[in-house]
């Protein structure tokens, strides 16, 4: 495992939760694994001003909602979906490195297969739902 994952399972900076008059939440529990991830995000005029995360999850999972977090950060909604689709589409083609952001790009040096998928699709799929 490479210390990059590492660092954002074990440190994740934006493991936290959101409280205010903009902010909600998105929860995915995954049925074939224990990963259960929830989403808050405080938006204000179609820009997610603030975005963190709790839950439990594997290390894939943790350090993809760790990174989607720090990405998404002070992007207007539209960006954020572009990106999560973006993701969602380079997993399923296994080429993270082609037309992604370095940080994301970074999750090609694990095993992207049957579960792992999932781990890494979390994340995303709840981007697409805000």
């Amino acid at each position: 495992m490479s210390t990059w994952l590492m660092d954002n399972y074990t440190n994740p900076e934006y493991k936290k939760t959101l409280i205010g008059d903009n902010v909600f939440s998105k929860r995915y529990s995954a049925k074939s694994c224990n990963d259960d991830i929830t989403l808050f995000f405080d938006i204000k005029n179609d820009v997610i001003n603030d975005v963190g995360f709790d839950g439990e999850g594997c290390a894939l999972s943790i350090a993809c909602a760790n990174s989607f977090c720090r990405l998404i950060k002070q992007q207007n909604v539209a960006e954020a979906k572009m990106l999560a689709n973006k993701f969602l589409l380079a997993i399923e083609n296994k080429k993270l490195t082609e037309n992604l952001d370095n940080e994301l790009a970074n999750f090609e040096k694990n095993i992207i297969t049957g579960k792992r998928k999932i781990c890494l699709s979390i994340v995303p799929n709840i981007i697409n739902t805000i």
